[in-house]
């Protein structure tokens, strides 16, 4: 199915539900008690409906959700999900309707005590503890034959002291955040970060753990990360946003910019679109760019206690609601203030994504064969 005819089966999807009530507007969401209408004019119902910004984040755990679901898993503690479909850059999820009151509703109706909060948060840690397993099952088991495994949570509630998530604010607050809620399990440590989605070749890794191995501090923060060459991270399945590097003449990382919407033409070039006030502009193949894979000695976790107090006090209050403290804008601000420099790491590997559903289905092929030569060459357990 192309484009334009996902879009408009996607359309036609939506328009087949009779909205009862708007149950949550937020700027990023919205929840509805919807029924659906047959063709013959009969009501099935009721059902919850969200319309998710594409920013959101929570469109692709839906996602998740409704595909582990479809495979046949169940949660006790989670709405069935019926559909999850796009229409254009939103999320929509339909949903089951479970009757019942919120927990809103409850501490409400019953106000704020010890005896309330004994009663209701074994029932909460029941739900996230299922939530907890399903993962560990899936991920976290086979890592924890290899090495230790634990878990840090990225809540808004969890900052610096003195600082509070403004009001309202239900979006993530960054990457950068995401690894300061990790503090407490990697204190002490040299530690290498990594998003969830991207397969970023044995090379890599390796180039990391050589470096972080022997690096020290010393008058600066020394620190790294691994370059791959812009031609090497792009999709056929649509655009992709980057951090464009400039190193200067000792290797080191002398500005990363991101840049969104990269692609490459038909005419071979690889470009990326204008964004507010940036032209858009070109990119020449081999330019280093960042796909998150950082490396840190064990000062950078207390550094961005300061830097979580700046982000509040001078770029969250012109966003507040979408606002995020990115882990390049943290490390950046390091290196123009003197305190830190980041060692580029240069690696030919092929960047795999699965950002894209289409990009699972159209690249597991490659990977999958690429994967099982690396297999054979002895760069990955045959029992992995």
């Amino acid at each position: 199915m192309d484009e334009l005819s996902e879009h408009l089966d996607a359309l036609a999807r939506d328009g087949c539900y009779r909205v009862d009530a708007v149950m949550k507007e937020s700027a990023f969401e919205t929840t509805q008690l919807v029924y659906f209408v047959g063709a013959n004019g009969s009501e099935q119902g009721p059902y919850v409906r969200k319309y998710l910004d594409g920013d959101a984040g929570l469109g692709a755990a839906y996602e998740r959700l409704w595909r582990a679901q479809r495979s046949g898993r169940r949660f006790l503690h989670l709405p069935l999900v019926l559909d999850c479909h796009a229409v254009g850059s939103r999320r929509v999820v339909v949903m089951e309707f479970v009757r019942g009151e919120t927990l809103a509703d409850v501490v409400y109706r019953c106000d704020p005590s010890v005896a309330l909060a004994c009663d209701v948060f074994p029932k909460l840690c029941e739900a996230v503890r299922e939530l907890h397993e399903a993962f560990e099952q899936a991920i976290g088991a086979k890592a924890r034959r290899f090495m230790r495994v634990d878990y840090a949570y990225q809540t808004l509630d969890r900052l610096p002291e003195g600082l509070k998530a403004p009001e309202g604010r239900e979006k993530p607050l960054g990457t950068a955040h995401a690894v300061w809620c990790a503090k407490e399990l990697t204190e002490g440590c040299p530690i290498a970060v990594i998003n969830a989605d991207d397969f970023y070749g044995a090379d890599a890794f390796r180039k990391m753990y050589d470096y972080l191995s022997q690096a020290e501090d010393d008058d600066k923060f020394r620190y790294c990360m691994v370059g791959y060459q812009v031609e090497n991270t792009l999709t056929e399945n649509g655009t992709v946003s980057r951090g464009v590097c400039t190193e200067d003449e000792h290797g080191l990382l002398a500005h990363i910019i991101e840049r969104t919407s990269i692609h490459r033409d038909a005419d071979g070039v690889i470009r990326y679109d204008a964004d507010g006030d940036a032209p858009a502009g070109e990119i020449a193949p081999g330019t280093p760019v960042s796909l998150n894979l950082w490396g840190f000695t064990p000062s950078f976790l207390p550094s961005l206690d300061e830097g979580l107090r700046t982000f509040f006090a001078e770029k969250l209050p012109e966003n507040p609601m979408k606002g995020e403290y990115y882990l390049p804008f943290a490390v950046d601000a390091l290196i123009k203030a003197g305190k830190a420099t980041a060692k580029v790491l240069k690696t030919s590997a092929r960047w795999y994504g699965v950002t894209y559903r289409e990009d699972l289905a159209s690249d597991k092929p490659v990977i999958t064969a690429a994967v099982s030569q690396m297999t054979a060459d002895g760069e990955y357990p045959e029992d992995l």
